[in-house]
């Protein structure tokens, strides 16, 4: 930005200013509109053509060292960790803090955009990512829970105070702390209303009423605001849960809830006789209550306004004098809370010269690719320009052509430049933003406008008119000119020759002059309560000629943090080690006071110098391709053990509060070394653990993934096969691969599969595969070991035989579908998917013979033909077929009960016999 400012004296100062960041929300969804229409505008309108995929590298980077990044301070959502990283920087990684993704990557395959949607991405501790895994969100009871996890520690037992501050584990399930289950339950509705079928269903997350119930429980506050529209400012897309979280219910057909309304949001203008107030319109209202004060504590009603009224005009003002505005949202079941208060009075023209809104202050249309425009904040404040955008009409004539998005944030007093990227060096040396985007391509007939949130504001050149207006010219806002103007007139601007460039950088308003003077110092700095690692630091406050709006905090030199309080706790400190603290106090005008006195602070030394006991009992468990779980037995201090550094190959991988650690990145086939120390708060590092060697397994191929993706109607009941029996509830994959089943090769075996349903019984279609060769899939010849062949709704039986070949151990997938035949690879929508593990155990010898047939006659005698039939023979496993003898020679082998014989001789006498047979070769 531009510092090199011209301002002209003025004996008169009045400023306007607010105490409240104005937001910026989305277009106001239809309120005929529900369910899946609603979902489907929602997209249509707030992700369709303004989304923009980031990349998950790029994403982080926002997300640590931006969006949730404060003053060099990330915390963890899920326990409140605290790390330090600097605000601006490029980290992708500030351990122990990593990406938690909502909705976990395995559900999508980790594809853009949505490992890269900001909108569900927060910053977790390392561990406790892990701990929640892909795991389900539940509402967990206290006497269930198996882990509370707060800060970098966890316990076994209910915590006794601060409850409310711990994220809890039982089960492979897992619950938020309580003031992240709104956001993330926003974030969900978000999720599967941008991608609606690209994760599976909802349920997999969590139950849909339980997210209804955390949305109303912790409602939408200013820093979920705040957060939503600096996502917008990177990604482009806002989350239209966070500003208008009523939709909740309509748009996904849940039962609302009898609350009151939500609260609005207050912003104000002023012109030179009236002070107009604007607010979003909130649902469920049937009325608003504005308030006003004059001295920011004493307020009265000002008007009682019906329902969907969101602005007033108050003409009731005067000149220099300041007034407060809040406003309540109410309906039958009460009020909503407060709104944020703004403050301001009226604009004098000629008098405080500061401006309604951003103005366009220069425009260049020269030679070439010479085109540049300037922007000039007089508005009294620093202001956002990812509200702003710049678009121009080819030619005057047409719709606006394709929109320049602003960024970064314009102070008060200062211009904004943006020219051609092909300009002059003159040009590019003073610009902020260089381009060659449509909107920086004007010609003298090319009307450009100024947008806010969508809406013109400000217009250089006749919208609709084909002629020239401004062709080879320099164009100057006249310094008299303090608001926007939709209307493009001429008398507004200045003009000047083709290349001018000599006031491109700089603007001037006239009678502009704001706040210049500093607050005084901050006094009676002192310090208290120090320890080893902390201390509070207090000071008297400033006084200033407007107001104080806060303090920034120096040690050794370096800005540390910021506050509006008159105190600050100074954490992170090393024992027995000196620091010097002063204070600066600054305004709403940026101006900064001069430091305080500096002080000098040391904090106290260390006294535990007792390392702790080094852990024991180290093993592994849970080797993979690529990963590993560590575990040991804890070691005891004299104090208290804080955590575990983990050492790979001598080097040091993690450091952990737990006595477990995951090892992740490994490669497949290689053998690593561990080993663990404990330490304590006093930097204490006990001896090394044992070493234990563990060589992760050599790569393997997994199986193909099929799944139904709603099971709330039908599902898999109960699987029989032989005398293994299971039972199992709804889901749309189990996997059971820890259940055996045992077989023997060259059995066949009875099956028995009973379909669940949750009303209605609907026709289902049933397969078994069985991978006998073992090669991860279920695709080679004789693996359809069941085939159900037909639909239906009642229980499905039939037969598995077991080739006499089968060996070792493998996988066996049962699927049942809904009214047609699966694959044994394929995601549909209603049924159930479940694997188990199958063992073959050797063949068992067969040397049982069949039965003797008997009832052996013959009929249907010619002089050369007879038929000989007999009684059926039975065997312990099975008869494979009948050998025919006549006078004792072998005469032919049949698989059924009967021969025809032929070429025999008239007026002869024969002898027939039978033996039956088995596939052992056993013979009766």
């Amino acid at each position: 930005m531009k510092l090199n400012l011209l301002r002209k004296r003025t004996s008169i100062f009045v400023i306007l200013f607010f105490l409240f960041s104005q937001f910026i929300f989305g277009q106001v969804p239809p309120s005929d509109l529900s369910g899946q229409e609603l979902r489907t505008w929602l997209k249509t309108n707030y992700y369709d053509g303004q989304h923009l995929t980031l990349g998950y590298d790029q994403a982080r980077v926002y997300l640590y060292n931006y969006i949730d990044n404060e003053s060099g301070i990330i915390t963890c959502v899920y326990s409140g960790l605290q790390v330090s990283s600097p605000y601006g920087g490029t980290t992708t990684y500030p351990a122990p803090i990593n990406c938690e993704h909502t909705i976990p990557q395995s559900f999508f395959d980790e594809a853009n955009p949505m490992v890269s949607d900001l909108h569900h991405l927060y910053p977790t501790y390392e561990n406790w990512n892990s701990t929640r895994s892909n795991y389900p969100f539940v509402e967990i009871s206290d006497n269930a829970t198996e882990k509370w996890m707060y800060l970098a520690t966890s316990q076994t037992t209910i915590p006794t105070s601060n409850i409310e501050l711990y994220s809890e584990y039982a089960s492979s399930t897992f619950e938020p702390r309580e003031d992240h289950k709104g956001n993330l339950a926003r974030s969900v509705f978000y999720f599967y209303t941008m991608y609606p079928t690209q994760a599976g269903d909802m349920s997999l997350v969590g139950d849909i009423d339980m997210f209804y119930e955390w949305h109303l429980a912790d409602p939408v506050d200013a820093k979920e605001i705040e957060r939503n529209g600096q996502i917008e400012t990177y990604q482009g897309d806002r989350n239209p849960y966070i500003d208008y979280p009523d939709i909740v219910a309509r748009a996904w057909g849940l039962t609302p809830v009898a609350t009151v309304p939500s609260v609005p949001v207050l912003a104000m203008t002023s012109s030179s006789t009236a002070i107009t107030l604007t607010w979003n319109n909130v649902e469920n209202e049937t009325g608003y209550k504005l308030y006003k004060s004059t001295d920011g504590t004493n307020f009265s009603l000002l008007s009682d306004l019906t329902t969907n009224i969101v602005s007033y005009t108050d003409n009731a003002v005067v000149s220099a004098q300041n007034y407060y505005y809040y406003i309540i949202a109410y309906n039958d079941n009460g009020n909503s809370t407060a709104s944020n208060t703004v403050v301001g009075q009226l604009y004098t023209s000629g008098g405080s010269g500061v401006a309604t809104d951003l103005l366009f202050s220069e425009y260049i249309e020269g030679s070439s690719y010479n085109k540049g425009l300037e922007i000039a904040n007089f508005t009294g404040n620093s202001v956002d320009l990812s509200s702003y955008s710049i678009r121009k009409q080819t030619n005057g004539a047409g719709d606006w052509g394709t929109i320049l998005t602003l960024s970064g944030t314009l102070a008060h007093g200062d211009v904004y430049v943006i020219v051609n990227t092909s300009a002059s060096a003159t040009m590019i040396a003073v610009a902020d933003l260089t381009t060659a985007v449509d909107a920086l391509t004007f010609n003298g007939n090319d009307p450009v406008g100024l947008f806010k949130n969508g809406t013109l504001i400000d217009i250089i050149g006749v919208l609709n008119n084909t002629a020239n207006f401004a062709i080879d010219v320099t164009l100057v806002r006249n310094s008299n000119v303090y608001s926007p103007n939709t209307t493009y007139t001429t008398s507004e601007w200045t003009s000047y020759p083709i290349d001018t460039y000599t006031y491109l950088g700089t603007h001037t308003i006239d009678e502009g002059t704001v706040d210049t003077q500093a607050p005084t110092a901050p006094t009676n700095l002192a310090s208290a309560s120090i320890t080893q690692t902390t201390f509070t630091l207090s000071w008297t406050a400033s006084t200033d000629n407007v107001a104080v709006t806060g303090y920034d905090i120096y040690r050794n030199g370096t800005l540390l943090a910021s506050t509006t309080s008159t105190s600050y706790s100074v954490t992170g400190l090393t024992a027995s080690t000196t620091y010097t603290f002063y204070v600066k106090a600054k305004d709403a005008a940026g101006n900064v006071s001069a430091a305080s006195s500096t002080i000098s602070v040391t904090t106290s030394a260390a006294t535990d110098t007792q390392a702790p006991t080094a852990p024991t009992s180290l093993a592994s468990s849970n080797i993979t391709e690529t990963s590993v779980s560590l575990s040991w037995t804890a070691s005891t201090d004299n104090v208290a053990v804080t955590g575990y550094d983990v050492y790979r190959n001598g080097t040091l991988l993690a450091s952990t509060t737990s006595t477990s650690y995951s090892v992740t990145g490994l490669t497949a086939s290689t053998t690593y070394t561990f080993y663990v120390k404990a330490k304590d708060a006093a930097g204490n590092v006990s001896a090394a653990s044992s070493t234990i060697s563990v060589t992760t397994s050599s790569t393997t191929i997994s199986y193909c993934t099929s799944m139904g993706t709603n099971y709330s109607y039908e599902w898999i009941s109960k699987v029989v096969i032989g005398t293994f029996s299971n039972t199992s509830t709804a889901a749309g994959y189990t996997d059971f691969t820890s259940k055996i089943i045992t077989l023997t090769a060259g059995t066949s075996y009875s099956v028995s599969l009973t379909p669940g349903f949750a009303s209605t019984a609907y026709n289902e279609y049933w397969k078994i595969w069985i991978d006998y060769n073992g090669d991860k899939d279920f695709d080679d010849a004789g693996e359809l070991a069941f085939d159900g062949g037909a639909l239906i709704s009642t229980v499905e039986t039939g037969t598995i035989i077991v080739p006499s070949t089968a060996t070792g151990t493998t996988r066996m997938r049962v699927s049942m579908k809904y009214n047609a035949a699966q694959t044994s690879c394929e995601t549909f929508s209603y049924g159930e998917v479940e694997d188990y593990t199958v063992t073959f155990g050797a063949a068992v010898p067969d040397t049982q013979a069949p039965t003797v047939p008997t009832g052996l006659t013959a009929s249907s005698v010619t002089q050369t033909t007879a038929v000989i039939s007999w009684t059926a023979s039975t065997d312990n496993v099975g008869v494979t077929g009948y050998e025919v003898y006549r006078n004792g020679t072998l005469l032919s082998t049949v698989t059924t009960n009967s021969y025809n014989a032929t070429g025999l001789t008239a007026a002869t006498t024969y002898s027939f016999t039978v033996k039956a047979k088995d596939a052992a070769g056993n013979i009766s």
